[in-house]
């Protein structure tokens, strides 16, 4: 991961904010705050990252480095303290199955403060926490799947509905999960959050294409075009 604000790490580590388990393998930044300034911080961004084993450098001009990324796309890195003689296994790397990888191994259900409005279920393929605090905030019941879920088995369990939530990677590598899918139309209620409305798409025929820059909300202009 490589972060283009230049300084990073002001607010220090803040659990209770985390959206979901650490999955980063590397990460860059132009300058770390060693000092951060937040009362709930617990610790630095140095410590965070050794704690969980994850490399990471400092004193990289990011801005520079994403402008090259906007042209040329998501490109193969590693973080080393000398260059390798042999690149090969670096051009030839590629992220294989990321879902399996972030999911949830066994099921867990999570209850709302009040009443049980609705019965969900939220199949895991990197979910954000805050999905199932949401819908537990208007009144449901969430069991949250593995990715590996079977449609027989949540039609069997009587949900009134099923989340896909968000994740990594390409969608068109999720043979077996867009295939379940495909059993649920019809016959229950879904949404799909970014990974898990493209799976829909791809359940019901569709395609999907990767876009040559990132758009991700607040740069995204506002037009009329009629």
């Amino acid at each position: 991961m490589l972060q283009t604000f230049p300084l990073i790490g002001n607010y220090g580590i803040i659990p209770a904010d985390f959206e979901g388990k650490c999955c980063v393998r590397g990460y860059v930044v132009r300058e770390q705050c060693q000092t951060p300034s937040n009362f709930r911080c617990e610790e630095t961004l140095d410590a965070f990252l050794k704690a969980n084993n994850i490399p990471g450098i400092a004193g990289i001009d990011t801005r520079a480095v994403t402008r090259i990324l906007r042209e040329a796309g998501t490109m193969n890195a590693a973080i080393c303290d000398t260059v390798p003689d042999d690149l090969a296994p670096l051009r030839a790397y590629r992220i294989t199955d990321p879902v399996p990888q972030v999911t949830t191994p066994e099921p867990y259900t999570l209850q709302p403060e009040g009443s049980v409005l609705h019965r969900v279920a939220l199949i895991d393929y990197g979910a954000k926490r805050n999905i199932a605090r949401e819908l537990c905030r208007r009144g449901c019941a969430v069991t949250v799947l593995p990715c590996s879920a079977k449609a027989k088995d949540i039609l069997a369990a009587g949900y009134d509905g099923v989340m896909l939530s968000n994740g990594p990677g390409d969608p068109t590598d999720n043979v077996d999960q867009i295939a379940e899918i495909a059993k649920l139309f019809g016959r229950i209620p879904m949404f799909g959050i970014c990974l898990g409305h493209q799976l829909m798409a791809l359940a019901q025929g569709g395609s999907t294409v990767k876009l040559k820059y990132g758009h991700r909300g607040v740069n995204q202009p506002a037009r009329d075009v009629c």
